[in-house]
């Protein structure tokens, strides 16, 4: 039996890229400026390049290492638009079965993503799919897919304890150009230091050589992949610039509520689901 669509057009302009991955980011002569065909209904290809869209993509996120203040708000667009594509084609509300469909795409992403090392589209699934507007659905996974979940959650960690699993990772390969930490958790930890230090100046002798020692690490981190990839051609794929209330799918729902928030939105899309019989 044929599979069906992957991504919907939206999901396709969300995630296209001018420059497209063939082999390995790291290896210039591998960096091709072509425009992939996007409207195949072949569900691996659409994986495939959407995967490599994305890799490419990462390079750019890890040149803007130093834009401290946009790393989070290219993140935040980044998950809502993702949590949207989950609970929508972008255009119009799905059934609870085609939101699972969904579901299935985009932890199939995030394990090639992983496998691939490029932990920064990893982390950002993992995140869109523990989103409360996509749990709150309770959609039963198949056991492949669940497996990918469990195996994202024992790589990462999750955001009870901050990904200190992945911040241990990235850490142990910060010399490795092949690996492509997430930006997300990155700037967290930096933050997080800097508060912790902050807080323990007040006590008074409190020993802080482990959180000074972390905070080198973190810039080590910082600057290695800053310099890796500050030259890099490739650009933002629009899911992490496009405003979520921008998609086709918010126009009707701004007529009844001109002031809607993101969240308003995607509780919005997933209370519209729930409502509907699971099958």
């Amino acid at each position: 039996m044929p599979r069906k669509r992957a991504l919907s057009q939206t999901g396709l302009e969300l995630f296209s890229q001018a420059l497209i991955l063939q082999k390995d980011i790291n290896n210039k002569s591998c960096l091709r400026s072509i425009i992939h065909s996007l409207f195949s209904s072949d569900y691996d290809e659409k994986l495939e390049t959407t995967a490599s869209n994305m890799k490419a993509s990462t390079s750019k996120v890890l040149s803007l290492l130093y834009n401290i203040d946009e790393i989070p708000k290219m993140h935040n667009k980044g998950i809502a638009n993702l949590v949207a594509l989950v609970l929508s084609n972008g255009e119009k509300t799905l059934t609870p079965h085609q939101v699972r469909y969904n579901l299935g795409f985009y932890l199939n992403l995030a394990k090639k993503a992983m496998e691939d090392n490029d932990h920064q589209t990893a982390l950002l699934i993992k995140s869109a799919v523990a989103n409360h507007n996509i749990s709150r659905l309770k959609l039963k996974l198949n056991k492949s897919k669940q497996k990918i979940l469990t195996t994202l959650n024992e790589k990462y960690g999750d955001f009870n304890n901050m990904h200190s699993n992945h911040l241990k990772d990235m850490i142990e390969n910060k010399r490795n150009p092949r690996y492509l930490p997430s930006a997300m958790v990155l700037h967290m930890h930096m933050c997080r230091n800097v508060e912790y230090q902050n807080a323990f100046r007040t006590f008074g002798n409190v020993d802080t050589s482990e959180l000074k020692e972390q905070k080198y690490q973190l810039h080590e981190v910082q600057s290695n992949n800053y310099h890796t990839h500050k030259k890099t051609e490739f650009e933002l794929c629009p899911i992490y610039e496009t405003n979520p209330l921008d998609l086709e799918i918010a126009d009707d729902m701004k007529k009844d509520n001109e002031k809607m928030s993101v969240n308003e939105f995607l509780y919005k899309l997933s209370y519209d689901i729930k409502k509907k019989p699971h099958k």
